[in-house]
């Protein structure tokens, strides 16, 4: 995340990867400390820690859920490791 914008295609590059490599239960896949989860139609994907949560909407809306700086620092800082896993 740079300047405070998130870029859509990179969390959904982090979403396939989190989908293909983590552990699914209850309805929901979870890797490196994310989880993510998406509605019926698949139109919208949240990406979420235990503090924070990034929710994905249809033409790249996105709305940020957090109580704090910090915790939405720790999520961006695990969002941004596990985007890098997935560009290599």
């Amino acid at each position: 995340m740079d300047d405070g914008k998130v870029n859509v295609t990179d969390v959904l590059l982090a979403v396939s990867l989190i989908t293909q490599k983590g552990d699914h239960s209850d309805g929901a896949y979870r890797y490196r400390g994310l989880k993510v989860q998406t509605d019926a139609d698949g139109y919208t994907v949240v990406v979420s820690d235990d503090e924070t949560s990034l929710t994905v909407m249809f033409h790249n809306t996105y709305r940020i859920d957090t109580p704090q700086r910090r915790a939405m620092n720790a999520f961006f800082q695990k969002l941004d490791a596990v985007i890098e896993e997935a560009r290599t």
